[in-house]
């Protein structure tokens, strides 16, 4: 149990960084944790302090990127042990659209997330 506080003050250690440096957006995203593969509604940040263990742990171990300010990151990559680690994946809200092919409105919403599964090659 110990441990599991420890992780997520570190968390909030780690993140102060990631929110104080910002970079410019097309429309900069409200700050929280982005499912992008699947276009899932965010979850805000101040969301992720009143969560229960289990749904904290999700957060930072399932495939959620973090973006706070405009600046993205992976949520399991806040957990590296170093900053230098942690500043090196670091990128923008912008390269992050650019990546999975989506657009991130001002109210959270991912659009345009292409999801899609192959019935048959034939």
């Amino acid at each position: 149990m110990k441990k599991i506080i420890l992780l997520i003050a570190l968390t909030f250690v780690i993140a102060q960084p990631l929110a104080t440096t910002t970079y410019a957006a097309t429309t900069q995203a409200p700050d929280g944790f982005y499912l992008l593969e699947e276009g899932k509604p965010y979850v805000p940040v101040n969301n992720f302090l009143y969560s229960n263990l289990q749904q904290k742990v999700a957060l930072l171990t399932g495939n959620y990127y973090l973006i706070l300010e405009g600046t993205a990151i992976k949520a399991s990559d806040i957990l590296l042990p170093t900053d230098k680690e942690v500043t090196s994946k670091m990128t923008t809200q912008s390269k992050l659209e650019e990546q999975f092919n989506v657009v991130i409105d001002a109210k959270g919403q991912v659009q345009g997330s292409s999801t899609f599964s192959v019935l048959s090659i034939e």
